[in-house]
């Protein structure tokens, strides 16, 4: 019968070779663990405070916080849910989607109705503007890198033509912080016959895509005529547009203001009015979108 040998420089006894296994070892541990009826090894402390050492032959116990087999010294980091704040966004973002699918083709598709349906009572300056996408609008809106501006020239029909000569389209979103607060700006700039007129063909047109595209919500009620401070030689009216996503009704405003150089759409969403029950309200709405028309509107020498 074999006996175990020690091992060279105090390593511990090696297993004798070909030995017979113990018919009578109940239970054999894997090699370096306590056989049955021992209790399990205690870590040893570490020299000058390390941490606790595991026994020889068993694998080191995990960092704190740490899950086994997980590689690096930290839990791995939670994956942000869809609650709070990210959830507001998310719906910030959808009713924008939505609304800008009932107004986006007025841009270039506006002007159904007759040549001068407006009735022509916006006065004129005698100077002319072109817009422009500014990196902040309104005091606190951000441009949203996410979404950058465009200024190209439109090929437009004649029914345009009755409204805008020279016309030059631009467009850009803003947003305040993390995106709470958020709004979508399109415009149009040249000569402009009938800045009334412009106004009610754009709403006319959202109407009518809003009734093609039942799903992507629709205009309440008519066109409210509004005079925001600092509108100046202008004619703003506004809308409500109703829209679904997933489960929530929401009321978004929009705005469409026109002189005799610029016409523009202003889609605003405030997310923490959104999640109320009426939203963002008209004269709010108007108003800030006055402010959008000051900070994008820049005249030419």
């Amino acid at each position: 019968m074999s006996y175990p040998q020690p091992g060279p420089y105090g390593q511990p006894p090696q297993p004798p070779q070909g030995g017979a296994p113990n018919p009578y070892a109940q239970g054999a541990a894997a090699p370096g663990q306590p056989g049955y009826g021992y209790p399990p090894a205690t870590p040893q402390p570490g020299p000058y405070g390390a941490p606790p050492q595991a026994p020889y032959g068993q694998p080191p116990a995990p960092p704190y916080g740490q899950q086994p087999g997980m590689p690096g010294p930290y839990p791995p980091p939670v994956p942000p849910r869809k609650g709070g704040a990210g959830k507001t966004v998310a719906i910030v973002l959808g009713a924008l989607v939505l609304v800008g699918a009932i107004v986006g083709g007025a841009v270039v598709f506006l002007g159904k109705g007759k040549d001068g349906g407006g009735s022509g009572t916006v006065a004129d300056d005698g100077k002319k503007y072109k817009l422009t996408t500014p990196e902040t609008v309104a005091g606190e809106y951000q441009k949203d890198a996410a979404a950058p501006a465009a200024t190209t020239k439109e090929s437009v029909d004649a029914k345009l033509r009755s409204y805008v000569d020279n016309m030059e389209k631009v467009s850009a979103s803003y947003k305040v912080g993390a995106g709470m607060k958020q709004l979508k700006f399109s415009g149009v700039y040249g000569e402009i016959k009938d800045p009334e007129g412009l106004v009610d063909a754009w709403f006319a047109q959202a109407k009518e895509n809003s009734e093609k595209q039942p799903g992507k919500g629709r205009l309440e009620g008519s066109p409210q005529k509004v005079s925001p401070g600092g509108l100046d030689d202008a004619v703003m009216k506004c809308q409500v547009a109703k829209t679904n996503f997933g489960t929530k009704t929401m009321d978004v405003p929009l705005c469409v203001w026109a002189d005799h150089s610029t016409a523009a759409t202003v889609v605003p969403v405030d997310g923490a009015a959104l999640m109320g029950s009426q939203g963002m309200s008209i004269d709010d709405a108007a108003t800030l979108t006055a402010k959008v028309r000051h900070d994008v509107r820049v005249e030419v020498k």
